[in-house]
């Protein structure tokens, strides 16, 4: 399958719609976590945002905020839709955002992920994150630019 993707083209409202479409796959809901709607807001705002989409319906994000002057990025959100996972589009989405990153001078992209999500452990360890410690019940990991 082919899919389309986009950088920064993603509304407030696509986004919001993709996180509920997505619930289901999320370990711990968004929703007990944030406010969707502050957190989109804030997506939308500060972050960039590498996207996957078909037929014009987004299946896969990736948002990141940029520090250029500490030249550090975090990762916010990485999520498909249900029935496109294990079809390579998070591994080209995160490609896509690593590389952005690293193009723009990010030397160290973090993210935190549940504890208790092997899968998305093993995935983000496949794409070079490294584990660095745990607070609550969120991993700390970091990939290092080259």
């Amino acid at each position: 399958m082919t899919y389309l993707f986009r950088e920064n083209s993603v509304c407030q409202d696509a986004i919001a719609a993709h996180f509920a479409a997505c619930e289901p796959a999320f370990v711990l809901a968004l929703r007990e976590q944030t406010d969707i709607d502050l957190y989109c807001e804030k997506i939308i705002r500060l972050a960039r945002c590498f996207e996957a989409w078909e037929q014009g319906k987004l299946i896969g994000l990736v948002a990141a905020y940029y520090n250029q002057e500490a030249s550090t990025a975090y990762i916010t959100n990485v999520s498909v839709l249900p029935m496109y996972q294990s079809q390579n589009v998070g591994s080209q989405l995160i490609t896509l955002c690593v590389d952005a990153l690293t193009l723009a001078g990010a030397k160290e992209i973090a993210l935190d992920v549940a504890v208790d999500n092997a899968r998305a452990k093993q995935f983000y360890i496949k794409h070079a994150f490294i584990p660095q410690g745990i607070t609550g019940l969120r991993l700390h990991m970091i990939r290092y630019g080259d």
